[in-house]
């Protein structure tokens, strides 16, 4: 079994399937919170997660937000603006210090990194630390759930980084892409307790189980073919958590 996971408004949708191409319908649930996350996906094989997995510090970035940036940017060179749909994780220091207190995280990321945090950065602080506190606690966990992005996985599968989820057009192109890998992926049935607005992170967790099965089947995950940024050497952050980021 595999999962792909989003966080979402009211928790985590957690998308289960038994292989990819999924011959059959995956399953959808929101789970509460990570934990609930990691107790449902215990006997997959592998979970792609779209939420960041180590930290950096200080100045620091990320060598795999980097990478990933240009890799939206190699695949969509008439958009300008594909690679700012992967935000700069921000320093270990604004998440885990600013107490639930916005001002104060925009404050330590200005001391830290030199410029302030994108509005909707802010909005996932609790997820990152909710997973950052799950996995620095059981780095084990990293064997079987990584980090990816939803934006590179769509481009791998249709071939180009697809329009703006947030448009029309664009989550019909998702759901396009998807209907090529997933029997009649618009009739799943969606638990009462999902929101409307859930839409993208929906389409988010099923693309995630393109790259759990990838990740399933890769032996050795330095190879240059895996689907993984950076593809050489990868850094560790201050709780010894792989910074990487899979498609």
């Amino acid at each position: 079994m595999i999962a792909g996971v989003d966080g979402a408004r009211g928790g985590w949708v957690v998308a289960l399937a038994d292989d990819w191409p999924s011959p059959t319908p995956p399953t959808l649930h929101l789970a509460p919170d990570f934990a609930a996350v990691v107790a449902l996906t215990k006997q997959c094989a592998a979970v792609a997660l779209d939420m960041p997995i180590g930290l950096p510090c200080g100045s620091d970035v990320r060598a795999c937000d980097m990478c990933a940036r240009s890799e939206l940017a190699r695949r969509s060179p008439q958009d300008i603006k594909a690679p700012s749909r992967l935000f700069m994780v921000p320093p270990r220091e604004a998440i885990c210090a600013s107490h639930g207190d916005p001002a104060e995280f925009q404050r330590l990321h200005r001391l830290h990194r030199g410029v302030g945090a994108g509005l909707p950065v802010w909005g996932i602080v609790p997820k990152i630390i909710e997973v950052d506190d799950a996995l620095g606690t059981d780095p084990s966990l990293q064997e079987r759930i990584v980090e990816f992005h939803p934006e590179l996985a769509f481009a791998h599968l249709a071939g180009e980084v697809l329009p703006s989820k947030h448009t029309a057009a664009g989550a019909m192109r998702r759901l396009a892409t998807l209907c090529d890998h997933i029997p009649d992926v618009a009739r799943l049935a969606v638990p009462p307790n999902f929101s409307p607005v859930m839409l993208d992170d929906v389409l988010d967790a099923l693309v995630g189980l393109s790259t759990a099965a990838h990740l399933a089947t890769v032996a050795d995950r330095s190879h240059p073919q895996s689907r993984r940024l950076p593809h050489d050497a990868v850094p560790t952050d201050s709780r010894g958590l792989r910074m990487e980021i899979w498609f």
